[in-house]
């Protein structure tokens, strides 16, 4: 995942693996590339820096929400356009 977003300083990439080592190499070789890693160790701890990032996003408008009651949604196709999107720009 990288966040090319303009409140990002560097572009961000989430590493996930359960082998320490790995995790800490790929860290090291990344941000010296310029990435900003966010490393988790497992698919859960993933997770929850996908949903911290989902609400930054919320936070500052890139993301559309409606509030439903005390639940926010996201519209699939506004979720969909964004991820297709970013891929777009990585890509280039």
């Amino acid at each position: 995942m990288i966040d090319r977003s303009p409140m990002a300083a560097k572009p961000s990439l989430l590493i996930v693996d359960d082998e320490v080592n790995v995790t800490r190499t790929l860290q090291m070789v990344f941000e010296q590339e310029g990435y900003q890693v966010l490393p988790a160790y497992s698919a859960a701890e993933a997770i929850g820096i996908s949903r911290s990032k989902i609400y930054e996003l919320l936070a500052s408008g890139e993301l559309p929400s409606v509030r439903i009651g005390a639940s926010v949604r996201v519209p699939v196709e506004a979720l969909r356009a964004w991820i297709a999107e970013q891929l777009d720009t990585s890509r280039s």
